[in-house]
């Protein structure tokens, strides 16, 4: 590195002497080589002050070889300098402090990647800026009808996102009021959030035997009275009579009416409305703290529910049931007006549910989105029995903006029957309701692998993702799969709607079934008849398309983002949760890019702002990127060069 370098970082605070520590990563990469790159910069505010003590992480990430970890602390100018780098196309720089939304290079969702920088020997990339912003908040009180504080009251925000093409409402942050029935949620990124104010009526109904985790998986069939004994020993328990107790602590209880009707509060949204159609959205903007978002709860009266639900006598036993409002049906676990679960015969009571229209449901499995701008924010609402596992979480999504994340919830039945039925609710109670249980589809196959290809060791189960994002359809894999002689699998559990079938980590060629390629359709579960003689080939070559961005002239874009999509507009959406013909990535310091693992077809390929760098989930956006896209077709393990300029897109 030239003298100039040198005497310039001996003159930055002395940050390179004083606080450069390297961090191995898992395995141990062994002694950090010494190169002769440098790369510093500075850490701000959005005001353009100075950030120090913020905790500046520089990865060099070259595929298939340890991590490699260098990190520092900001001095009190909010400067940074790495020195003795070794020349690196694949460096990634990221930015934390508590108190703040976390930062990178070119990264202007802080949910979202940072740009790779390419470093050359003896180069150094001087006057880097990241910029951290600070979260905003939504606060307020919660009161009663009486115009008294509620304590202990939950207060969900539901963030407004794109997945797979839909505006979904998602699981956002929750907090808790205080003594003074306040509430404050922090954390929070720039967009646009309903509030609302959960309430779910959980009846128990007494000596209902409820499996024991793990049972589902076979690793325990004893049937315990676990669910009433965790209640007593967590929450208070009411018996209500009729062979029923309403589990109470979880959510606000109300007060009996004048007249001796019991009452409940129902779900509220801001400003105190039922529905999600008639609540005003919190649009917030960056680092605003939005106040006086207050609610004031008002009981309505209750009327039991009950009825039996229809289907093999294995089947009907130990259900969890779940009363939705309608228009709630896709807002996930903590949307439910009221939960219940059955007896060995069927049979179920719902006690204290508020007037209104429902959809009655049994599931077996369900998705759950949650979407936070901070690690510190909780979403976590009490789980009703018996959906009281995950078999999958913190899985981030692809097809949805940076940060959301899936879990799985699964019941403890092998059996996965499912039913839906609205049920509206009057004044007086709704007796006699029939549940008939829908037996769930199967999809059944096996794997090949393309000519010449030699198989790996193993392979990742395969998945069933709900092609258009929705919650209710849960996210299904085989209860064992392996590579053998046949390679065949069995994936049980689908419901009524499309399903996208997935390798995790696997290139796939080709999926056919019944003369038809599926390789880019979904599959429906809506026929009720299983689906056989699924042909899945897998392939070891892989393919990727790599280039360099202009600005329109002969320079470099330094600061862009590169995007993929197919030729066919039907494959805009029902894409499923992780898409493999629609990618995205940023382009480093010098304007080069790479994209690796697409599938064979036909393409449009555009460079964009960094801003845009997901914009493809969003159809609207797609049908304007085409008409200034270039073509691409990929081949079996084809190596495509591109150079594109940088255009805009509305």
């Amino acid at each position: 590195m030239g003298k100039a370098i040198v005497i310039a970082l001996l003159a930055f605070d002395l940050v390179a002497q004083q606080t450069r520590v390297i961090v191995p990563a898992a395995p141990d990469p062994g002694p950090a080589p010494r190169g002769t790159g440098a790369i510093t910069g500075t850490v701000t505010d959005a005001g353009g002050r100075p950030i120090a003590g913020a905790i500046v992480a520089l990865e060099n990430r070259v595929p298939g070889q340890p991590r490699r970890s260098y990190s520092q602390v900001t001095t009190p100018k909010g400067r940074f300098a790495f020195v003795d780098l070794p020349a690196a196309d694949t460096y990634f720089l990221t930015t934390g402090k508590t108190g703040y939304l976390d930062g990178g290079y070119n990264r202007p969702d802080p949910r979202g990647q940072s740009a790779p920088i390419a470093l050359a020997d003896g180069q150094w990339i001087h006057d880097l800026h990241v910029t951290m912003a600070l979260p905003g908040s939504i606060s307020g009180i919660v009161s009663d009808e009486r115009g008294e504080p509620i304590v202990g009251a939950y207060v969900r925000v539901l963030p407004q996102v794109l997945i797979c093409g839909r505006t979904q409402w998602l699981a956002g942050s929750v907090a808790v009021t205080d003594d003074r029935g306040a509430y404050r949620i922090a954390g929070l990124g720039p967009g646009k959030y309903l509030v609302s104010v959960p309430s779910v009526q959980a009846t128990l109904p007494v000596g209902a035997a409820i499996r024991a985790p793990g049972a589902w998986s076979g690793t325990s069939m004893a049937d315990l009275r676990m669910a009433s004994d965790a209640a007593k020993a967590e929450r208070l328990v009411v018996d209500t009579g009729g062979g029923e107790q309403l589990v109470v602590g979880r959510y606000t209880a109300s007060p009996i009416s004048a007249d001796g009707r019991r009452t409940a509060y129902p779900i509220t949204f801001y400003p105190n409305v039922s529905t999600p159609a008639a609540a005003t959205p919190v649009d917030l903007r960056t680092s605003e703290d939005r106040a006086g978002v207050d609610f004031s709860l008002q009981p309505v009266r209750t009327s039991r529910v009950s009825g039996v639900v229809q289907g093999p006598p294995d089947a009907v036993g130990n259900l969890l049931l779940r009363l939705l409002p309608l228009g709630l049906e896709e807002f996930g676990q903590g949307s439910e007006a009221a939960t219940t679960v059955t007896f060995a015969d069927g049979r179920f009571t719902f006690v204290d549910v508020p007037e209104g229209s429902y959809i009655l449901e049994a599931k077996h499995s369900l998705l759950e989105f949650t979407y936070t701008s901070m690690s510190q924010g909780s979403t976590a609402l009490p789980v009703p029995v018996p959906f009281a596992t995950r078999s999958a979480s913190g899985y981030s999504v692809t097809a949805a903006p940076s940060g959301v994340e899936l879990s799985a919830l699964r019941d403890w039945s092998e059996e996965g029957y499912w039913g839906q039925l609205r049920v509206d609710v009057a004044s007086q109670s709704v007796d006699d309701i029939v549940l008939p249980l829908r037996r769930p589809v199967s999809l059944s196959g096996r794997v090949e692998w393309a000519p010449g290809d030699q198989p790996p060791s193993s392979v990742a189960a395969p998945m069933l993702e709900p092609a258009d994002g929705r919650r209710s359809l849960g996210l299904l894999s085989p209860k064992s799969f392996s590579l053998d002689a046949q390679s065949r699998f069995t994936i049980e559990g689908l419901m009524a709607g499309e399903y996208v079938l997935r390798f995790p980590s696997q290139t796939v060629e080709s999926i056919i079934w019944d003369g038809q390629d599926y390789t880019g359709r979904p599959f429906d579960g809506s026929g009720g008849r299983d689906i056989e003689g699924v042909v899945v080939t897998l392939t070891t070559k892989s393919s990727f398309v790599a280039g360099a961005v202009t600005d329109g002239t002969a320079t470099m874009a330094t600061s862009a983002a590169v995007i993929v999509f197919p030729l066919e507009r039907e494959r805009w959406s029902g894409y499923g949760l992780y898409p493999t013909r629609l990618r995205s990535v940023l382009t480093t310091t010098d304007g080069h890019f790479r994209i690796d693992g697409l599938p064979r077809g036909d393409y449009n390929i555009i460079a964009v702002s960094v801003s845009q760098e997901r914009a493809w989930i969003d159809p609207a956006f797609l049908a304007s990127a085409a008409a200034r896209a270039s073509h691409l077709r990929i081949d079996r393990s084809d190596s495509k060069i591109a150079g594109l300029a940088l255009s805009l897109v509305k």
